[in-house]
């Protein structure tokens, strides 16, 4: 699970291509024992002007400081920080792939029964929003978090070129 996690990291970073050296150079401070650093996933929620939820994802060695320094990012922005679940629960986590082929929901189904994933939505791309897909992006697959893996997977053996995140999905 670790390691599908590494390569969907290893992946995006090379489609926002982030030199090769670097992704190395952090994943080897990454992975080094030195400090027996425990790295958390956090989550912070937000509010904005007129009532807009903000959900934060971190990962953080240290909660005191992380939740210090999107403290301040907050106030600078004018956003305050909400009680757990007070944003959260407006949310649906999914798993959210950037297809560069056009696909129809059919062949997206087809793929999911396939490879044992449960249920898949086709959408599309983005590219002035929130999501700034580029122009590449012909398609978007919504799966549960738990598929997308499998999925993204049964895209690239099927030869379709994507990439994958998890997302809050108002």
């Amino acid at each position: 699970d670790a390691n599908r996690a590494l390569g969907l990291i290893i992946k995006e970073a090379q489609a926002l291509n982030v030199k090769r050296d670097i992704v190395d150079r952090n994943i080897k401070a990454a992975s080094s024992d030195k400090d027996g650093a425990d790295f958390k996933e956090l989550t912070y929620e937000l509010y904005g002007h007129g009532g807009v939820g903000f959900v934060i994802n971190a990962l953080s060695d240290n909660s005191n400081r992380a939740y210090t320094d999107v403290g301040t990012v907050a106030k600078k922005a004018n956003l305050k920080l909400a009680e757990s679940g007070s944003v959260l629960h407006n949310f649906e986590k999914k798993g959210r792939l950037a297809v560069n082929s056009a696909l129809e929901e059919d062949d997206l189904i087809e793929l999911a029964l396939e490879n044992d994933v449960d249920d898949v939505e086709a959408g599309e791309p983005d590219p002035e929003g929130m999501r700034s897909d580029g122009e590449d992006v012909k398609t978007v697959a919504w799966v549960a978090p738990t598929d997308l893996g499998a999925m993204q997977k049964a895209l690239v053996d099927a030869g379709h070129d994507c990439t994958a995140n998890l997302v809050h999905e108002p």
